[in-house]
């Protein structure tokens, strides 16, 4: 079971396309609206001319399993990733995110903090996470304006 990672190419572009629509990775993602081809196009050949972001594939033997995304912002790197729908539920997640963050330090030597949010309900995602040796920071709240307005009726 050799798994690494490689750098994402260009070739590359469909197959993010396809992960990143599947509705279990639309129900996680902090926007849950379906990706345009077009707006993916846009996106990811941006992604491949910032020198302050990094995607990686994530193989096992030949087979591509998950990609990871690393976003720069001084000394801290933002980590967003996601395993493809067969091999969930298995622990690359966790494996992906450890050799995510060895190739970061190597790519960003001067990456002094790795963050990953993740949503509350995300059980899975929050697990790799921490058995990636990540540790729960803050909790963040939310209620959408209309919902609060509904809920405070008669206050």
């Amino acid at each position: 079971m050799a798994c690494y990672l490689r750098a994402a190419e260009k070739e590359d572009m469909d197959l993010l396309f396809e992960w990143a629509n599947e509705p279990l990775v639309r129900k996680h993602s902090f926007s849950d609206k379906e990706i345009t081809y077009e707006e993916h196009k846009k996106w990811f050949q941006a992604l491949l001319n910032d020198p302050n972001r990094r995607q990686y594939i994530y193989m096992k033997e030949e087979q591509p399993i998950g990609q990871v995304r690393m976003e720069l912002d001084g000394e801290t790197a933002k980590i967003g990733y996601s395993i493809c729908a067969g091999m969930r539920g298995k622990g690359y997640g966790t494996l992906l995110l450890r050799e995510a963050c060895v190739c970061a330090r190597r790519d960003f030597p001067d990456i002094r903090t790795f963050v990953g949010e993740v949503k509350p309900e995300n059980q899975a995602s929050k697990r790799a996470f921490f058995k990636a040796g990540f540790y729960e920071k803050k909790y963040t709240y939310e209620v959408s304006a209309d919902q609060f307005d509904a809920n405070c009726q008669g206050f």
